[in-house]
């Protein structure tokens, strides 16, 4: 039925009219509004407005059975000259008045008794469908009421006894705190199962425990212990002779495993840290500096052949560079004074020819961006091997005996084709014996060309002589320091400065940023110029690294390439950025220059 308080439709059940069919409001003169009539009116002729409906067909048809009591009840319900209306279901909630407006009510009205009638069943049939809904809730409470109670033996094994029946427990404050919550907190989630259900039946009245461990007793402290000048001088000595026997083990371990693969092992683990961080955070920046710029002197000074003239680029380089590393001297021979055409670059670490591989490529990249992706101007290629120089022959590696090298190193007419062998601060390493020496100088004497000229840096016997003379078996700084151990110590250190043997005098030296504790061994001068001149090969040059500052800091090249490099200042005054410490921990080194015959 149509609703005019709320304006819309609504249904209410009734009993001659479906729900689904309420009544529309009509105007006065009894027709219905132009937006309720159906499209196919117009449009049908033969449709009569008069013509009953469907509905008041079926209901006024003959075939249709009407039950004794519905009769009765008609009969109770209209006077005899009173014609029975057609029912008019009302809004819910609001009883049929006189004052009603005529315009939304049917010709004919129920009286208010039918009304209240139909209210009843609809409130009857609202507390049936709360009686059911209820009676499900309280079912299923039930339920799980009876689900908890079976499984409460299992939950007291898993939980233990409940809090309540626990001894010594205290009183509770109020009477309120026990209360229990409300059932849509109490039963929003079922209870967990538990992983073993037994059966009152199949329980165990007497089940097994087991045994408690015993109590320790309690610990006893012990009293301070007053120990005697003599004991105290023994337990002193004792630790002493631990020591000793530690270092002794450290040795033996060291030798079977091998020097070789103390320092691979540990110049593989030091990290990359970037050309900006040792420029700016470097605690020896100014001692790298200057290391790298006696490097530079001496690829300026050694590296061109004799004949070699500048702006010539017909002849170029071979360079053989022994313990290359990271590959830090790309550069430095790049920017030698007669070309490289080919850089050959080999050590033992195999990570730091990993990152020496690395550099080179970030080398080209950089030079094809200045040069805005035009091709390098010089032919200069590098290439990377893992090698033993000191205990593997160098012809191993094929582009070394496809470029040219000598087995014979006896003889003087012969030789390799590499025009330069380099080994900057490693030679030291080959000191452990007599045959990785000779192992050494075979592999730089075989590689070199006749006239080839071999350099390298390496510490100062002497310079480590007047150390151990001033302070004892260590000496050092906060930066760098070299100790003898004592099993090395315990042999005659030389007093006079001569090495015997010439191989052999291991000590510990430390770096900071660089090296840490890598065993490392002496180089007597005179004995490895005795023992390379066997090779055939001829000292030429040899200067410790504070003379090369003060011969060539005034050079027209090396000069400002120390400005350039941040070892010397640039204002004008000549002064030496490397002091203190730093100076102190260079010049412990020299550098050397040997030639083929």
């Amino acid at each position: 039925m149509y609703d005019p308080i709320h304006d819309r439709y609504t249904a209410v059940p009734s009993d001659d009219r479906p729900p689904s069919s309420p009544l529309k409001p009509k105007h006065e003169d009894g027709s219905e509004p132009d937006h309720n009539k159906r499209h196919s009116d117009e449009s049908n002729p033969q449709h009569d407005e008069d013509a009953p409906s469907r509905h008041r067909r079926r209901r006024e048809s003959p075939s249709r059975s009407v039950s004794p009591e519905q009769k009765r009840k008609r009969k109770r319900d209209f006077s005899p000259g009173e014609q029975p209306s057609r029912r008019t279901p009302e809004v819910k909630g609001e009883p049929s008045s006189a004052s009603t407006d005529q315009r939304y009510r049917r010709p004919y009205d129920r009286n208010e008794g039918d009304n209240t009638r139909r209210d009843q069943q609809v409130d009857d049939q609202e507390s049936k469908r709360l009686r059911r809904y209820e009676g499900d809730r309280d079912r299923a409470r039930r339920l799980q009421g009876q689900n908890r109670d079976s499984m409460a033996g299992a939950y007291a094994r898993r939980d233990g006894p409940p809090r309540n029946d626990r001894p010594n427990r205290p009183e509770r404050r109020n009477s309120n705190h026990g209360r229990r919550s409300p059932p849509h907190f109490r039963y929003r989630e079922p209870l967990p199962p538990p992983h073993i259900v037994v059966d009152q039946k199949n329980r165990d009245p007497d089940p097994e425990r087991l045994p408690e461990p015993p109590k320790s007793p309690p610990r006893k402290f012990k009293r301070p212990t007053r120990y005697t000048q003599a004991e105290r001088e023994a337990v002193h000595n004792q630790q002493q002779r631990q020591e000793v026997e530690r270092e002794r083990d450290a040795i033996g371990t060291a030798a079977s495993r091998g020097v070789d693969d103390v320092v691979r092992s540990h110049y593989n683990a030091v990290p990359e840290r970037g050309k900006e961080w040792r420029k700016t955070d470097s605690k020896i920046r100014g001692l790298r500096s200057f290391n790298n710029w006696v490097k530079s002197t001496l690829i300026q000074k050694f590296a061109a052949n004799e004949d070699f003239q500048p702006g010539d680029r017909g002849n170029c380089l071979k360079v053989l560079d022994i313990g290359c590393g990271k590959g830090g001297d790309l550069y430095k021979w790049k920017s030698a004074p007669q070309s490289v055409e080919l850089y050959v670059g080999a050590d033992s670490a195999d990570v730091s020819i990993s990152q020496a591989k690395e550099r080179f490529v970030k080398m080209g990249d950089e030079e094809r961006r200045r040069n805005r992706g035009r091709p390098p101007r010089d032919r200069f290629h590098a290439e990377f091997f893992i090698l033993d120089a000191w205990s593997e022959p160098a012809d191993k590696i094929p582009l070394i005996r496809d470029v040219g090298f000598d087995l014979n190193v006896n003889n003087r007419w012969g030789g390799g084709g590499f025009d330069v062998v380099s080994l900057m601060f490693c030679m030291h390493y080959a000191f452990e014996s007599e045959d990785k020496i000779k192992g050494m100088l075979r592999n730089v004497s075989g590689a070199l060309r006749k006239g080839g000229r071999f350099i390298g840096t390496i510490p100062s016997s002497d310079k480590i002589f007047e150390g151990i003379q001033k302070t004892g078996p260590s000496f050092g700084n906060s930066l760098y320091k070299v100790s003898f151990p004592q099993t090395e110590a315990s042999r005659t250190l030389p007093e006079d400065g001569t090495w015997r043997p010439a191989w052999g005098w291991k000590y510990s030296f430390f770096l900071e940023e660089s090296v840490e504790d890598v065993p490392e061994y002496v180089v007597p001068w005179e004995a490895f110029r005795g023992l390379a001149y066997e090779f055939n090969l001829k000292l030429e040059y040899k200067r410790l690294f504070e003379d090369i500052w003060k011969d060539e800091k005034d050079d027209e090249i090396l000069g400002p390439l120390s400005e350039k490099m941040g070892v010397k200042s640039r204002d004008g005054s000549g002064e030496m950025m490397v002091q203190g410490e730093e100076w102190e921990a260079c010049k412990i080194y020299m550098g050397f220059c040997f030639r083929k015959i």
